[in-house]
């Protein structure tokens, strides 16, 4: 637990443990700590049905038009067009 609470990712999603110290150990490990697991009940699916999850509008996801995913392959290709080519080297 206290691996996961201390590590990241970077921004090529690389994991990234974070630097502590020892007042942040002590802290942790002074903590009362649970793990959670969830399960689905069958039982009360039978009775109240799945669970309503709404879906976010798509305008929330879009920007001018365009989609976060549309805006993110345009970036890509224009770091592709932009960077030196390696086989000219």
């Amino acid at each position: 637990m206290l691996e996961q609470k201390w590590s990241g990712t970077d921004r090529r999603g690389n994991m990234v443990q974070r630097q502590r110290n020892e007042s942040r150990w002590d802290e942790s490990l002074g903590q009362r700590w649970a793990v959670i697991k969830f399960a689905r009940d069958a039982e009360a699916e039978k009775e109240v049905g799945p669970p309503k999850v709404e879906s976010l509008e798509d305008d929330q996801n879009h920007v001018g038009g365009r989609s976060v995913k549309e805006m993110l392959a345009e970036l890509r290709l224009a770091n592709q067009r932009s960077a030196p080519d390696a086989s000219a080297a």
